[in-house]
């Protein structure tokens, strides 16, 4: 055998020996034989959903008409446990599109950029015994991503530094997956297939007759949102201006004229999927309201 293998055995054992003996451990390391419980929480607080990890299967034991569902395909944030810092942990490991350059410094004065980056960490560092977004935490890192992206716009020569780009981005694809998770909850099961020829269909689809813009529009991943509004208002159509709101194209115009290698567009996406997450979440506890004892059982794939 490898020595080093043997020397790293030892240590992966005591890794998941320790992780057993957390509560978030416990339910991870079980999750494969486990229902999950979305609820309304006793005490509302800084969520208005109780997910839990139950130690019965979903057609065994539960007592009651309590609805249950099946997810129609398996989701890697489920397999995780939703655990938000291990489905972070694991998007860190993806490269960023653009290489970062070696030399890149933060520009004394950068404070809000500073700032952002310890604010990312305390939101992954605070929802590592939680399951969901604890939303205060979510608000102050909203906040704190507004100031970085007033302060990009008034200092166009700033350099976003590459290592903030990478833990903007891995942060946005960490709660775009568990938004894909809230969003089967509220299609009981189906996860969806993202298409932006989809997408684009429902942003340009009017109801009455002043074809106003539907305001009953479906999760999308940020990202993609981002990128068919920018292609629709670029296209040939001039009366798609008169469909999307003044807040809308004032947003994709700002972007336009900021680019920053990326780094503003990436900013405004994770923030725009903390916001859906919290659209999400007030769109499950109203599901919940109508429900036998308010509580729905989730079977994974």
């Amino acid at each position: 055998m490898n020595p080093a293998m043997v020397t790293l055995f030892p240590t992966v054992i005591q890794l998941l020996e320790e992780a057993s003996k957390t509560e978030l451990g416990q339910k991870m390391m079980e999750k494969g034989k486990r229902a999950i419980q979305v609820s309304l929480p006793y005490v509302q607080g800084a969520s208005k959903l109780a997910i839990d990890f139950l130690s019965t299967d979903v057609g065994k034991g539960l007592a009651g008409d309590i609805k249950s569902i099946k997810l129609s395909k398996s989701l890697d944030i489920v397999d995780r446990g939703l655990s938000l810092p291990s489905t972070y942990d694991k998007n860190q490991t993806i490269p960023i599109e653009k290489k970062i350059l070696e030399g890149i410094e933060v520009v004394k004065g950068q404070n809000e950029i500073l700032f952002l980056s310890n604010s990312i960490n305390y939101f992954i560092d605070s929802h590592r015994s939680r399951v969901g977004i604890d939303r205060n935490i979510s608000h102050a890192l909203q906040y704190d991503v507004i100031a970085v992206e007033k302060y990009l716009q008034k200092r166009s020569e700033v350099r976003f530094p590459g290592y903030l780009l990478h833990q903007v981005k891995s942060l946005s694809s960490t709660i775009s997956e568990l938004n894909v998770f809230y969003d089967s909850i509220c299609k009981d099961g189906y996860v969806a297939e993202f298409s932006e020829d989809d997408l684009a269909r429902e942003l340009t689809q009017t109801v009455g007759i002043e074809e106003n813009i539907n305001p009953l529009q479906d999760y999308y991943p940020c990202d993609m949102k981002l990128k068919v509004e920018r292609s629709l208002l670029k296209g040939s159509d001039n009366s798609l201006s008169k469909r999307f709101s003044v807040d809308v194209i004032k947003k994709i115009a700002e972007r336009e004229v900021v680019s920053f290698d990326g780094a503003y567009d990436a900013l405004i996406v994770l923030k725009d999927e903390l916001v859906a997450n919290e659209r999400l979440e007030q769109q499950i506890a109203k599901k919940l309201k109508v429900l036998p004892e308010a509580k729905l059982m989730i079977e994974s794939n």
